[in-house]
Parts: structure tokens; C-alpha cells; sequence
């Protein structure tokens, strides 16, 4: 899990080493309290994460390339991760989003004055974009498969998209655009 604040940015040099940020002026800071490697920033654990990280970063500064890579498998640690160079020579700028942070935050109510849905419409919608199967909601809704396959097309058709991938990705970004609007949780270093 990331261990920076949403909506900021990391400045590395070629060292993997943090330098600098959008939040504080590291680079009046002696060296010796503030270096911490980017892997260590963005909580990267594994190997391959950690190799593929390194190899974004190196061709953000050695070849002036832009880079997204994902990192993280496990459903509430997907992070999508664009490096870029900085605007200094032999360093990047590297940037962090939680995939599926934004989507936990969805409440019925957001989606209901969004799209003028009921609430039922709204808790489908929302479990759909959670994971959820067809099934697996009807189940849960105590109503039959085709109940919710009737509500869902309801959906689809007020929201303006043709398919439960297209209300996954809308409400993807309605989620996290919340991101932006909640106080940021206190973080370990």
C-alpha cells in the first residue's frame, strides 16, 4: 500500500532514492534525514514489482520515456503508477493512484443523484463495479437472476453505456474523483 498521499508526487533520481515532493521541500533537507528509496515510498515488497518500478524509472530518465505500470495483485493494493521524467536532468517524477480505493467509497446515494437511479438500481450498480456477478448479486438481493439482469439493463440505460464493462469503468472514475474529495487517512512511514 502506498505509504504517500493520494493526488501527489514523488521526485527520484536515478539512485531510486526520493529527492523531493509535491508536500515538502526536500530538497533543503539534509540528505542523511530524509532518503528513502521509492520502492520504500510506494510500500513495494516484491521483487518483480520492485524490478519493474526500477526499470520505468531508468527509462524516464535515460530515455526522456513516460511510463504506467500497475503494481500490487491483491484487489485493495492495485496502484497504477506513471513515471515520467522530471523536469531536472537524471531524475523522474513518479505519480501513484489507487485502482480500487475510489471504488469502496461509492455510496448508493452518489450514484442515485448521478444517474436518477432507485436505490436498488444503485446498490446493483455499485456491486457490479465491486466484482460481483449476476449471480452472486440475486443471491445476495434474495431476488431471482433475471430480476437483476432486467434492473441492471435499467441501469445501463440511464447511465448511457452498453455494458456492465462500461458502468464498471464510469463508476471507476466517479469513485475516484470521491478520492480527491476525502481527508486523507494518517499513514505509517
Amino acid at each position: 500500500m502506498a505509504v504517500f498521499a493520494r493526488n501527489s508526487f514523488l521526485i527520484v533520481n536515478a539512485a531510486g532514492e526520493v529527492v523531493g515532493d509535491d508536500a515538502t521541500d526536500w530538497m533543503r533537507q539534509p540528505n542523511s534525514i530524509r532518503t528513502r528509496t521509492v520502492s520504500e515510498a510506494l510500500g513495494v515488497r516484491d521483487g518483480p514489482s520492485r524490478e519493474k518500478l526500477m526499470r520505468a524509472l531508468a527509462r524516464a530518465i535515460n530515455e526522456q520515456a513516460r511510463s504506467v505500470i500497475l503494481l500490487g495483485d491483491a484487489f485493495d493494493e492495485r496502484r497504477m503508477v506513471t513515471v515520467r521524467p522530471a523536469r531536472e536532468g537524471g531524475r523522474a517524477a513518479i505519480s501513484c493512484v489507487d485502482l480500487d480505493a475510489g471504488v469502496s467509497l461509492l455510496r448508493p446515494a452518489d450514484v442515485i443523484e448521478l444517474f436518477d437511479l432507485s436505490r436498488a438500481e444503485a446498490e446493483i450498480a455499485i456491486q457490479l463495479t465491486r466484482g460481483a456477478s449476476l449471480a452472486e448479486v440475486a443471491d445476495q438481493r434474495g431476488v431471482q437472476h433475471e430480476t437483476v439482469r432486467g434492473q441492471v439493463k435499467t441501469v445501463l440505460r440511464k447511465v448511457g453505456v452498453a455494458n456492465q464493462k462500461q458502468l464498471a469503468a464510469i463508476l471507476t472514475q466517479i469513485g475516484a474523483a470521491l478520492l480527491t474529495t476525502q481527508p486523507l487517512p494518517e499513514t505509517a512511514a
